[in-house]
């Protein structure tokens, strides 16, 4: 039984970047044209190098996303400028959109990653914020194609960390349990997760690191403006949810998408939601994405709830 309704809706104003790999069927200056001619952001290109609080678009070669996998070819990534808000949000949808449209082309080896500071938070609301990922994880897997969920540059904390799903871990010990100990930049499997803590624990012990940041490796490659603006919202959405939550009473994954959908902030608890336009299409789009590539019984179970969904508008 729900004890009241309530309205949910997105209103992040926390920082956030962008990196969308590419195959190499454009030339980066190539894709500089294109985003100077359709970005108030000016672009800069280089070779391989990181990206940090940078107020321009960053085109640079990547050894990783190439058709033909690492050390075969190299692709493009484009690193978005530093951001905050919808505005800015809709904005790199939209000049993501004007490369598709051009030719830029992924290819499985490409992903989407999407970078959050969280240096308004403490070790151990990132403790919490992790507990509630372990939540619906699996679940999230569920909603990636196949070549996405097996890559081995986004594997899931379930399976690179020996934690105990029914034990009622703290904040301070499930930090403590995924905290990266490695804080090398290059080759470091350490970074190859699906939820990056590195440079959040970066600035714990490197005093003078600007980048405390958590990051997204999860979603495929793409250029569609649709599932950009949405990932990017989901996942700023989950950290804003999960920063005003208590620790879950254990860390056993969810095995339905309505209790998932709670954990990332996405669903329904002692309380009914209303969830504004924004966030409502995002909530439709990750069920559709479950119909999509779930497997299981998740892609049944996000079918009925998008059903339910449609039948109550």
């Amino acid at each position: 039984m729900f004890r009241g309704i309530k309205y949910r809706k997105y209103e992040s104003g926390r920082a956030f970047g962008v990196e969308l790999e590419a195959g190499n069927s454009v030339t980066r200056q190539e894709v500089w044209s294109v985003i100077t001619k359709n970005s108030h952001r000016p672009a800069l290109v280089t070779d391989w190098s990181q990206s940090h609080s940078n107020r321009y678009w960053h085109v640079k070669t990547d050894s990783t996303c190439g058709p033909k996998g690492k050390g075969l070819d190299y692709g493009v990534e484009v690193a978005s400028f530093k951001a905050s808000g919808i505005e800015d949000m809709l904005h790199i949808a939209e000049v993501a959109g004007h490369l598709r449209k051009y030719g830029l082309e992924i290819n499985n080896n490409c992903g989407l990653h999407i970078h959050a500071d969280v240096g308004d938070l403490q070790p151990a609301q990132v403790g919490v914020l992790v507990a509630h990922w372990l939540k619906f994880e699996h679940f999230l897997f569920s909603c990636v194609p196949r070549h996405r969920s097996l890559n081995i540059y986004c594997r899931g904390l379930w399976q690179t960390f020996h934690l105990a799903p029914d034990l009622e871990y703290s904040a301070e010990q499930i930090w403590k349990v995924v905290c990266p100990f490695d804080l090398c930049v290059f080759e470091n499997p350490e970074r190859r997760v699906a939820l990056n803590l590195m440079n959040y624990a970066t600035s714990l012990r490197r005093k003078r690191w600007t980048r405390k940041t958590v990051e997204l490796r999860l979603p495929e490659g793409t250029f569609c403006p649709v599932h950009i603006k949405n990932w990017i919202r989901f996942f700023l959405n989950f950290v804003e949810y999960s920063k005003s939550q208590a620790m879950p009473g254990n860390i056993s994954p969810s095995l339905d998408v309505a209790e998932a959908m709670r954990y990332c902030g996405l669903g329904h608890d002692e309380d009914f939601y209303l969830f504004s336009p924004g966030l409502h299409e995002t909530r439709t789009w990750l069920l559709e994405r479950c119909v999509k590539y779930g497997t299981g019984g998740w892609n049944d179970q996000a079918r009925n709830i998008l059903n339910f969904i449609s039948q109550s508008n």
